[in-house]
């Protein structure tokens, strides 16, 4: 419980459920296993499929690299506590912008998937308030979190660096990966500077390429 001017606020708060947590064990001890075996070929490129993984969303479910499937993702890693405008706080604007402008457009099956650098901090009740102070629409925008192994394996998979720092509390690289209904990873830009127009084409472009 940790008290707040506005009243108390419940943190480090977990599912427990057992049916879900050996799914979640099972699904990342492959993630683990895969990590291990690609050793120094870990990172994943363009043209290569999405890692197996399960994480606990915003509202307590657990979602599974397989339930991203017939979707088109695009993904990032961020974390709540980051306080450089220029990074995290930049990355989920242009991911909600992009957002606005794929429901604009009519374009439906489309997820936004934000995993966090910082599991032990970034809880669902954490990305949840995250999430609706920002006025983000969860319905298809999930925050990801969950054990601290297996999002070191999807950092290392996907190419995200990072370091402890006394002032940023984690300094760290960023990528945005959009990835197709089948899996796989067609496109990524490092940074958090990316054009909201640029991915916006890209998924119109998979949209009409999976229904032709």
């Amino acid at each position: 419980m940790i008290q707040l001017p506005g009243g108390n606020r419940l943190e480090t708060v977990w599912p427990n459920d057992p049916r879900v947590e050996g799914q979640m064990l099972a699904m990342n001890g492959r993630l683990r296993r895969d990590t291990v075996i690609r050793g120094r070929q870990v990172y994943r490129s363009m043209g290569e499929s999405l890692p197996p993984f399960a994480l606990y969303n915003q509202f307590g479910e657990l979602i599974k690299s397989s339930d991203l499937r017939g979707k088109t993702c695009v993904m990032n890693f961020i974390f709540t506590r980051c306080t450089n405008p220029r990074m995290c706080p930049a990355a989920t604007t242009r991911m909600q912008q992009l957002q606005e402008k794929v429901k604009a457009a009519g374009l439906e099956d489309v997820m936004f998937v934000s995993m966090t650098l910082d599991p032990a901090f970034d809880t669902p009740g954490v990305f949840n308030a995250y999430a609706a102070g920002r006025e983000i629409d969860g319905s298809n925008f999930y925050f990801l979190g969950g054990p601290r192994q297996a999002l070191l394996d999807l950092k290392e998979q996907l190419g995200i660096l990072t370091s402890q720092d006394p002032e940023l509390i984690i300094d760290h690289t960023m990528r945005t990966i959009l990835v197709d209904p089948t899996g796989e990873i067609v496109y990524q830009v490092p940074g958090s500077m990316w054009g909201v127009d640029d991915f916006l084409n890209r998924i119109r472009k998979l949209k009409t390429n999976s229904d032709g």
